[in-house]
């Protein structure tokens, strides 16, 4: 089975999910949390990503990311693997912890960056875990909200869709964020759950899937099977300069 199409490139928003394997929990304690959150960290600056809101929920978590160069796939599975080892081995953990692979959706963040950042802030109400959201610090509404100063988040790029950065419109996010608890889903509305955004911006999304699908087509596999494998030893030992004995020692 082809698995489904994951564009990637520089300067693109996505919105990130993953659920716990069997949709067990992913954090039992709030120590887990912490060490998650380390580790987004670290995944932040090591692929050069921005975050611009998270939520941790005990059985997934969801993330608003900006990639500033095309290697969403690399960051998220050191997000992932990074914890899931620290998480197998703190609980005593034989097998997957996440389920599957992780779902990412571009987002056209000009038109749905505070829709969004609203829907993930939303989750820990939506569950009936807190009756107000600013009790509940595994997310970074806090931060929005200046009750909490992050070194993870940057809630200004949605805060200036507002207005500027100041405390009247933090204020009027938070007002948002509250009228907007009957918010369905917003993902509902993505093209093939693939993307979230206008027309125009779907339009430029479907062109970069016909550019993939078309290299996607021509597959390694059918490429080499012109060839037999002794043609293709030989042309390796000549391009890369190598004896024949050295292609076999690994």
């Amino acid at each position: 089975m082809v698995r489904p199409l994951r564009l990637s490139f520089e300067n693109a928003f996505y919105h990130i999910t993953a659920r716990g394997n069997r949709r067990e929990k992913i954090f039992y304690s709030s120590r887990d949390k912490e060490v998650f959150l380390k580790r987004l960290k670290e995944m932040l600056i090591k692929y050069a990503m921005n975050c611009y809101a998270y939520c941790l929920m005990d059985n997934h978590y969801h993330l608003f990311i900006k990639t500033n160069q095309p290697n969403l796939s690399q960051g998220i599975h050191y997000l992932n693997s990074s914890y899931t080892n620290w998480f197998r081995n703190k609980h005593q953990i034989i097998g997957p912890i996440f389920q599957g692979r992780f779902k990412s959706i571009l987002v056209d963040a000009d038109n749905y960056a505070l829709m969004l950042s609203a829907y993930i802030h939303l989750n820990p109400l939506r569950a009936g875990i807190v009756k107000r959201l600013e009790d509940y610090p595994w997310s970074s509404y806090l931060d929005y909200l200046r009750l909490r100063k992050s070194n993870i988040t940057d809630p200004s790029f949605v805060l200036n869709l507002i207005g500027h950065n100041n405390i009247e419109f933090i204020k009027k996010y938070q007002e948002y964020v509250i009228e907007s608890q009957d918010m369905k889903d917003p993902m509902r509305e993505s093209y093939h759950h693939i993307a979230l955004g206008s027309a125009t911006f779907i339009e430029k999304v479907k062109e970069r899937m016909e550019h993939k699908g078309r290299r996607r087509e021509i597959s390694s596999t059918r490429f080499l099977s012109k060839y037999d494998i002794d043609t293709i030893i030989t042309k390796m030992t000549q391009v890369l300069h190598i004896e024949r004995r050295m292609i076999f020692e690994k």
